[in-house]
């Protein structure tokens, strides 16, 4: 498997909510970089999220497999097309739901590209006990 990410300049003007988080992952899940929406709305510099994995932010992802067979695994894909939230945490300990969209880039270096968007009023009791929806099929 390959564990290199494609690398794109990410603009570094201020965030607006209008703006979804963006965030490059190689294949098992490590954060190679991220936009600054998403540095400003989890309170984490880009520099201390590269090399961790993705369910430090969203922690539902932690034992889920992203990659499949060179695409994103049908699970994730179908829970993303479908809107389920996902819950996410700041870095000071907050929660809140997230709309999670993947795309695998099929470029010489593989990687996905994880765009996520906040959303609002959602319960979430339901996103801390929403692991079965994860499990492959």
């Amino acid at each position: 498997m390959n564990k290199h990410v494609y690398s794109t300049v990410i603009p570094t003007k201020p965030a607006t909510q209008d703006e979804p988080i963006s965030i490059a992952l190689s294949e098992d899940g490590l954060i190679h970089e991220c936009n600054s929406v998403c540095e400003s709305l989890f309170g984490y510099p880009q520099e201390e999220l590269l090399g961790h994995h993705i369910s430090l932010l969203f922690p539902n992802l932690a034992s889920v497999p992203l990659v499949r067979s060179s695409e994103v695994n049908p699970r994730l894909k179908y829970l993303s097309h479908c809107a389920i939230p996902f819950l996410s945490i700041k870095r000071n300990g907050k929660r809140f739901a997230s709309e999670l969209f993947f795309n695998y880039l099929n470029s010489q270096n593989g990687g996905l590209r994880l765009i996520a968007r906040k959303l609002e009023n959602v319960k979430l009791d339901f996103l801390a006990n929403s692991q079965p929806l994860l499990q492959a099929f």
